[in-house]
């Protein structure tokens, strides 16, 4: 009876170890348009679809068809840790600038759209990058 204790014991603590009882992901921002949307968040979202995304990932994790490929891998927005850290100044920076601007890696290239640089569509990239936090 002890060695089936101990051995139920050893499974747990393995399950536990291994994130065989993570809590499920939380649903992936929506990128597509949806009723409600303001025309700054509508740009947004087709923007990070057509630029961010081929390094970031539609989810936000760094697994873009790029991203996937690049040494260092691009930011997880999805890492709590990160989020917690930095600050939407920052992240409209790397937005405008580039990840050099901010010692990241160079190839995060600077904006070059300029409707990027209206305040409502800056913001709507930050909204975007926070909710793909977890």
């Amino acid at each position: 009876m002890m060695k089936l204790t101990k051995t139920l014991l050893a499974l747990t603590l393995i399950a536990v170890v291994t994130g065989s009882c993570k809590q499920p992901k939380k649903e992936p921002f929506n990128l597509e348009p949806v009723a409600g949307d303001s025309e700054p968040m509508k740009f947004a979202k087709k923007h990070y679809r057509d630029f961010c995304s081929t390094c970031h990932g539609f989810t936000g994790e760094g697994d873009g068809i790029v991203g996937a490929k690049l040494t260092p891998r691009p930011r997880s927005f999805a890492l709590t840790s990160w989020q917690e850290q930095t600050t939407d100044e920052r992240i409209e920076k790397v937005i405008l600038e580039g990840g050099a601007a901010v010692g990241l890696n160079p190839l995060m290239a600077q904006n070059n759209e300029p409707r990027v640089e209206e305040p409502e569509v800056l913001q709507a990239l930050v909204t975007i990058v926070r909710a793909m936090g977890r």
